[in-house]
């Protein structure tokens, strides 16, 4: 089979596989038209049982819900006991689709409802049922583990009733004088046991008691001492903060020292600058007078030059022209003999 396979064409191959695919595909659709078939055509319910507590009453709240997409209309809801219907509601009620609707009905009605017909609890089954009539069933578990519960307290109760009724008219049955002879028997043990049980529980009692006095002690010291660190720590925290608080105002003391002495330097300071600025001041006044001073002389000096150069230039010049007019005297001496008396008196006039 597994040559046969093998010796097959890869075309064959993916063809077989790709029908394969489309016949799971095809399946598949199926599966879910039916079920939406289901939900579109058919009036599909979906039963829920809830136990709730509601002001100390156990109550049954059965949930009735429309998984269809169509109205459905609900006749009657009740319980199926040993093939009997128990109908707890037959009132027509119509459910919209996707919707819901909840009934309620107490444990202890339930109970009466079920036990007025039998005796026994048996399963328990919740039934819906349409217009139509068609029922949908679910099991009732949490009203039977209720019921059943109830069932077995009151039966307990009944037996321990029974007990202390025969006890008290002396009627026993077989275990119990059974019992009471062993009990009998072994009553002095039981005393001892009783004795020793007793002795023990004081003992054990004394001993808690001493033990939780003990304990109490060890509290009430450890709380003293806990007082005890939380005041010294409140003191030592009290001297550092006293301490801290001094030497701040130590070092705002020297600070405060400290800018003085700066304030008073600087005010030195600036004296000392102010006095050498004045001082720079008198030094520029003086070089400004002795420049003036000196400007003036050489003024003078120079008008002096200048009036020397003048005088003589002018005494130069006079004795050029008193040369150039002797000269020219003796020219005319020379020329005019006659006349020479007359210009020596003009000579000596002008020197």
């Amino acid at each position: 089979m597994l040559d046969w396979i093998k010796n097959l064409e890869p075309e064959f191959l993916i063809i077989f596989v790709g029908l394969l695919l489309a016949f799971i595909i095809n399946i598949f659709i199926l599966i879910k038209s039916s079920k939406t078939l289901d939900l579109i055509g058919k009036r599909a319910f979906k039963l829920n049982e809830d136990l709730v507590i509601r002001s100390d009453k156990k109550i049954v709240d059965i949930l009735i819900s429309n998984t269809s997409f169509i109205s459905v209309k609900v006749a009657a809801v009740g319980y199926i006991f040993k093939k009997n219907l128990l109908p707890i509601s037959e009132e027509i009620t119509e459910i919209a689709p996707r919707d819901s609707i909840k009934i309620s009905i107490e444990i202890d009605a339930l109970k009466a409802f079920i036990f007025s017909q039998e005796t026994k609890l048996k399963r328990l089954k919740i039934y819906v049922e349409d217009t139509l009539g068609r029922r949908t069933l679910k099991r009732a578990k949490d009203s039977y583990r209720a019921l059943k519960k109830m069932i077995k307290e009151e039966k307990k109760a009944q037996k321990l009733q029974a007990k202390i009724e025969r006890f008290n008219t002396g009627k026993y049955n077989f275990i119990e004088r059974v019992g009471l002879v062993f009990k009998f028997i072994f009553s002095p043990f039981s005393k001892l046991n009783y004795i020793i049980k007793k002795g023990l529980n004081k003992r054990l009692k004394e001993r808690e008691v001493k033990l939780k006095l003990m304990k109490k002690e060890r509290e009430h010291t450890a709380f003293l001492k806990s007082i005890a660190e939380d005041d010294r720590r409140d003191k030592e925290l009290f001297d550092l903060e006293n301490k801290i608080a001094l030497e701040r105002s130590e070092i705002e003391k020297q600070q405060q020292v400290k800018h003085e002495k700066f304030l008073l330097e600087k005010k030195r300071l600036a004296d000392e600058m102010a006095e050498l600025e004045a001082q720079k001041e008198l030094e520029k006044q003086e070089v400004l007078e002795d420049e003036m001073a000196n400007e003036k002389a050489d003024n003078e000096s120079k008008k002096t030059e200048k009036t020397s150069k003048k005088q003589e230039e002018l005494t130069v010049v006079n004795d050029e022209i008193a040369s150039k007019k002797s000269e020219k005297d003796d020219k005319i001496i020379e020329k005019k003999g006659s006349n020479e008396p007359i210009k020596k008196k003009k000579m000596d006039k002008k020197s």
